[in-house]
């Protein structure tokens, strides 16, 4: 077994993303959240995790990301 090997890591940021329901008098907001690399891989996890359609998902539903003050 090495003890002093150095390993060098790579570290991946991911960005938090939000899906929430689109503009409507019945809409209260976020659904889900959920901690990805993309934008565009952000949407087809809800887009899996809901079961629908791209088009059917973006009548909708709205993914964007959510900036996290520090």
């Amino acid at each position: 077994m090495l003890k002093n090997k150095k390993i060098n890591k790579k570290v991946i940021k991911m960005a938090v993303y939000a899906m929430a329901l689109k503009e409507s008098k019945d809409s209260n907001g976020i659904v889900f959240k959920t901690n990805s690399n993309s934008l565009e891989e952000a949407t087809e996890y809800f887009r899996k995790l809901k079961q629908m359609s791209k088009k059917d998902f973006s009548e909708l539903f709205i993914v964007s990301e959510v900036k996290i003050k520090k």
